[in-house]
């Protein structure tokens, strides 16, 4: 966990500071005039979204499992429920597949 400044002028930004159930990632952006701004992404709503998706594309759990290559549909069916994340490749083959940007996917959270 440390101080990097990922290119940003008069930023600074402090990586994965929380992890909770409700928020994946937590970033704190430290802005030169003294804003500190928190945000993350809502993994419930994020879940959420991706379920939603899959239904308006009308996919199966089993599609997407096919899809990925998974041996089981254990870690599609916690992508639906809320209980994990995608890893970020894997939302990189999510977006191509909902034909979405993976920012599309993503509930973020100014907090």
């Amino acid at each position: 966990m440390g101080l990097q400044s990922k290119g940003r002028p008069n930023c600074a930004i402090l990586d994965s500071v929380t992890r909770s159930s409700r928020f994946a990632f937590t970033y704190i952006f430290f802005f030169a005039k003294g804003v500190i701004m928190v945000c993350g992404i809502n993994m419930e709503a994020t879940c959420k979204r991706l379920d939603d998706l899959r239904l308006e594309r009308n996919l199966s759990i089993k599609d997407i499992q096919n899809h990925f290559g998974f041996q089981s549909p254990q870690a599609v069916y916690k992508w639906m429920r809320g209980e994990s994340i995608p890893t970020i490749d894997n939302l990189v083959i999510l977006a191509d597949l909902y034909q979405c940007k993976v920012d599309d996917m993503l509930v973020c959270e100014q907090f």
